[in-house]
C-alpha cells in the first residue's frame, strides 16, 4: 500500500470517528415542535391560497414537492358610500374589525354633502371635528356600516388571513434558503420531508416525529420568484435514533402519511 492510500484511510477513518461522535453527543429530537429553525405540518398549509403540492413537469423528470407562489397582501375593501368611507377606520388588516371615527371634521362633512352648510350656526369654525353622536344621520352610518362589516369585510378578512399565511410561509421558506445557502447559522442545517408520524409516551417523554424522511433543497425560480420544494438524490430515512436506547415498543402507535410533510 502506497503513501497516498495510507493518507487516504486514515482520513476516512478520521471521518467516520468524528461522525459518530457528533451523534454520540447530538441527542434525537422526539418532538419536532422543538426544530426551533422551522417547521410545518402539512394539515396546516395545505388549503392557503399560492401553495401546490407535487406539481409535474412537462417530462416527468423533475419532482417538486411543492411549490409556494410569491403573493402579495391586498388592501382592505373600502366602503362604496361616501358617507360611510369618511366616518370609518378601515386598518389594512384582517385581524382588526374596523371602527367607527367618533369625530369628523365639519367641513369635511360639508364637502361631501354630508351637511349643509346652511345648518352650520354662525361663528362656528367649520374646521371643528363633529361628534358621531352628533351627528344627524348617525343611525344611517350604523346601518350602512353592519351591512358593510357583514357582506364585505369580513368575507375579505377570511381570505385574508390564508393569504397572509402564505406570505408568512413564503418569507420562512426564504429566509431558510439564505441560512442554508450562505452557513448563517453556527451548525449546520438541513430541511428534510417527513411521511408519517410515531406518537409515544416515552417514560414522560413525548414523543412526535415522522418515522421516515427525505432530504429536500429550496430553490427560487427566476422567472416566477417562486419557491420550489424538491426532494435530494438521497435516499429516504428511517427515523428510530430516538427509540434505538429504549426496549418497550407497547405504547408506540403509526399513523398514516400526510402529517408532517415539511
Amino acid at each position: 500500500m502506497n503513501t497516498s492510500n495510507m493518507q487516504a484511510d486514515r482520513l476516512r477513518e478520521l471521518l467516520e470517528f468524528a461522525q459518530q461522535s457528533a451523534l454520540l453527543r447530538a441527542s434525537p429530537i422526539p418532538d419536532i415542535a422543538r426544530y426551533g429553525i422551522f417547521h410545518e405540518h402539512e394539515h396546516a398549509i395545505a388549503d392557503l391560497p399560492g401553495l401546490v403540492f407535487n406539481k409535474g413537469t412537462a417530462d416527468d423528470e423533475d419532482e417538486i414537492w411543492l411549490v409556494i407562489e410569491r403573493l402579495q397582501e391586498s388592501p382592505a375593501p373600502q366602503p362604496e358610500s361616501i358617507l360611510l368611507k369618511t366616518w370609518s377606520d378601515i386598518p389594512n388588516s384582517p385581524f382588526k374589525e374596523p371602527t367607527l371615527r367618533s369625530h369628523v371634521e365639519i367641513q369635511t362633512l360639508i364637502n361631501i354633502g354630508a351637511l349643509p352648510s346652511r345648518k352650520i350656526n354662525a361663528g362656528i369654525d367649520p374646521r371643528q371635528p363633529m361628534a358621531f353622536t352628533s351627528f344627524e344621520r348617525k343611525k344611517t352610518v350604523e346601518e350602512q356600516f353592519k351591512v358593510y362589516i357583514e357582506n364585505v369585510w369580513k368575507p375579505w378578512a377570511a381570505e385574508e388571513k390564508r393569504r397572509r399565511k402564505t406570505i408568512s410561509l413564503y418569507a420562512r421558506l426564504f429566509t431558510l434558503k439564505q441560512q442554508l445557502e450562505g452557513g448563517i447559522v453556527d451548525a449546520q442545517i438541513e430541511l428534510v420531508w417527513g411521511s408519517g408520524v410515531a406518537i409515544w409516551n416515552m417514560a414522560g417523554t413525548r414523543v412526535f416525529h415522522p418515522l421516515v424522511t427525505r432530504l429536500v433543497e429550496l430553490s427560487l425560480n427566476e422567472s416566477t420568484m417562486e419557491i420550489e420544494v424538491r426532494p435530494r438524490d438521497i435516499d429516504p430515512r428511517i427515523e428510530l435514533e430516538i427509540y434505538s436506547e429504549k426496549d418497550s415498543r407497547k405504547n408506540l402507535k403509526i399513523k398514516p402519511l400526510h402529517c408532517p410533510r415539511l
